[in-house]
C-alpha cells in the first residue's frame, strides 16, 4: 500500500515539475521576430529576439490559462513588457518599450508551437 502511494505521489510530481518549450514565430509591428519559452507550471521564461538584427533579450513572466505576460530589458536598458493571449495555435497581444520616459506599443502576432 505505501509503495503504490509512494509511486503515485512521484508520479504527480513529475508531472508539476514538467517543463514544457515553445517556440512562437511572426511579428512585432512590422518586424519578423521570434520567442523561445520554457513554461514550468504558471511560470515562464526565455528570450525573444524582437527582430532579425537584434540582440536577444532575456524574459521572465507568467503564463496562466491562455494569457501571457512577460518582461525584461535590452542590453541599453530599455524595459520590454509582453502581452500575449494564446488563442488555439495563434498568439496575439502587445509590446510595450520605455526608453527615455516614452513609451512605444507594438502589436504582435504569431504562430506557436511545441518545441522539442
Amino acid at each position: 500500500m505505501r509503495k503504490s502511494f509512494f509511486i503515485s505521489l512521484l508520479m504527480l510530481f513529475c508531472v508539476l515539475a514538467y517543463a514544457q518549450n515553445y517556440k512562437f514565430t511572426g511579428k512585432i509591428g512590422e518586424d519578423e521576430a521570434s520567442f523561445e519559452l520554457k513554461k514550468t507550471g504558471d511560470s515562464v521564461q526565455g528570450r525573444v529576439l524582437p527582430c532579425s538584427y537584434c540582440v536577444p533579450i532575456k524574459l521572465k513572466g507568467t503564463w496562466e490559462c491562455n494569457t501571457i505576460s512577460l518582461s525584461g530589458r535590452s542590453e541599453a536598458g530599455s524595459i520590454m513588457n509582453y502581452k500575449l493571449t494564446v488563442e488555439g495555435d495563434t498568439v496575439k497581444g502587445t509590446e510595450s518599450l520605455m526608453a527615455e520616459g516614452e513609451e512605444e506599443l507594438q502589436e504582435i502576432t504569431m504562430t506557436i508551437s511545441k518545441a522539442q
